[in-house]
């Protein structure tokens, strides 16, 4: 996801609810939310933690990407970000057993959902 600090994803929580139920909180840089870059880590975090069975990750942005990023591929978007810090982007993902898709909507167009099924179907 980049060599710089600040393109790294940072996982702001990590716990298990119980015993069949995971939930990790992440967010990430904004020139990282394409389809391409959440479904890179959502397939990392996911093979990292492989149990318990149900997983949900949720990525947020905050900030904005550089000024002179140039943005491209499927997803992307500007984040815009008041003071209030309100306005990110974000994606939700779901493993429920062989079901696994992630949801994912920008600062833009927060009522537009995209859903991207990778394996099974969405639930």
């Amino acid at each position: 996801m980049g060599n710089s600090p600040e393109s790294e994803p940072c996982i702001m929580s990590n716990y298990v609810q119980s015993e069949n139920f995971r939930k990790i909180d992440v967010e990430i840089d904004g020139r990282n939310f394409t389809a391409e870059g959440l479904e890179r880590l959502f397939m990392k975090l996911s093979a990292e933690y492989s149990s318990p069975k149900f997983l949900t990750i949720v990525v947020t942005t905050e900030f904005p990407p550089a000024a002179n990023s140039q943005l491209s591929g499927t997803g992307s978007s500007r984040v815009q970000v008041n003071e209030t810090g309100e306005g990110g982007n974000r994606a939700t993902f779901y493993r429920r057993g062989a079901n696994v898709f992630f949801e994912y909507s920008t600062a833009n167009a927060p009522d537009d959902v995209k859903t991207v099924v990778l394996s099974g179907s969405a639930i």
